[in-house]
């Protein structure tokens, strides 16, 4: 058994205990790449778990600012919604550029998701940060504004 296996299995066995103080402690002591390596290993229900310990209010801003791009994409893939969406409200809020680039290491689907699940503000902060290809291509501004000049030129 390789070491990333033998990581992975400890790290799923904590998770499963739902005690989000160990969780936290455990995550705590592997480095970024380490990390990025660990999630691509676990399931889905093992990722969700870790997503909760992860996005919760009080430690959400470290996750943040600790896991690199790849990981944070792992993590809003199998995010509950709420977690979802502190996680997208933590990165608008504290570093727009890393939440693009997080973004769009989603696929299309799930990045239009995952915009549509934050509030109205958080979601302009977001849609500002990604580069204009990758920019949802209606919002309910954007067609308000098209039916009011179709009414007007009509």
């Amino acid at each position: 058994m390789t070491t990333l296996v033998t990581r992975a299995r400890l790290l799923s066995t904590v998770l499963r205990t739902g005690d989000v103080r160990r969780i936290r402690r455990i995550i705590g002591r592997f480095e970024a790449r380490e990390l990025t390596h660990l999630l691509a290993a676990l399931d889905q229900l093992d990722l969700r778990r870790m997503a909760n310990a992860l996005c919760d209010a009080e430690v959400v801003d470290h996750t943040v600012s600790s896991l690199d791009i790849d990981a944070l994409a792992h993590l809003m893939l199998a995010a509950s919604p709420d977690d979802l969406r502190a996680l997208l409200r933590a990165l608008a809020l504290g570093e727009p550029r890393r939440a693009a680039s997080a973004l769009l290491a989603l696929p299309v689907e799930a990045r239009l998701l995952a915009l549509e699940q934050v509030e109205v503000n958080v979601r302009k902060t977001l849609i500002r940060a990604l580069p204009r290809r990758a920019r949802p291509k209606t919002s309910e501004d954007g067609l308000g504004a098209a039916l009011r000049l179709r009414r007007l030129f009509a």
